[in-house]
Order: C-alpha cells, then structure tokens, then sequence
C-alpha cells in the first residue's frame, strides 16, 4: 500500500490547540491529523449532515454537539450499569449482521422505531 504526503496551513492559534492536544494525548501532530482525518472519513455521509444541522440549530460547534451527546449516553450506561452491575442490556446500537455492524441510516431507522415504541408505551402507562 502506497502512501501520500498530505500538507495544510493552519493559523498560528489553531497550531497552538493543536500541539496541547498532541501534547495531552501523547501523540505527534501528524498523529493529531491523523485521528481528525480518520473520525471525519469514517462518519457517514448522511448522518454528518444530520449533526452539522443539529449543532447549528443550538448554536454550538459540531465538536460539542458530539462531544456532549456522548458524554449524555455515557453517563446514562454508567448509571445503568451502577443500578444493575451483572448487566445484561444489549446494546442495538452495537448489532452485527452478517455484513458487520449496522450503522448509518440502517441504524437510525431501527433505533428510531425503537425508540418511537418506548414513547407510545409511557404515553398507554400515563392513562
């Protein structure tokens, strides 16, 4: 497998932020890039886009959005796992097929129907 040289210009704040962040996770710069260029390349299409409008619509960078919408689900798993330690939750967002894992729009939809469900049943649960 061949490689390239791939080469950018950033402003001299943007490099700063980027040599803390090298700095706090032990990486190069280069490795720094590396990560960006790997998450953004291996986010679907369709659902990038569906960030980007969210974290507009709150007025936030798209990194935040991301950022804190993991920190939510992270901490909801935590707690979960601290009220039920022997665990046992499947994680649908985790699925494999044949194919390997779901995700993209396949996921949204499924999770989306799921979720659709739970909502009618509290609303049949308050009557």
């Amino acid at each position: 497998m061949g490689e390239q040289k791939l080469g950018i210009r950033v402003s001299d704040e943007f490099m700063e932020k980027i040599e803390k962040t090298a700095e706090a996770h032990v990486q190069s710069r280069a490795g720094i890039g590396m990560m960006g260029l790997e998450l953004m390349t291996g986010f679907d299409v369709d659902f990038y886009k569906q960030i980007e409008a969210a974290a507009k619509n709150l007025n936030v960078p798209t990194w935040l959005f991301i950022q804190n919408k993991l920190i939510k689900e992270m901490a909801r798993y935590a707690a979960m796992r601290e009220v039920h330690p022997e665990g046992g939750e499947l994680l649908p967002e985790f699925a494999f097929t044949s194919d390997g894992p779901i995700t993209g729009k396949r996921l949204f939809d499924m999770l989306r129907d799921q979720f659709i469900q739970e909502e009618k049943q509290k609303l049949i649960e308050k009557k």
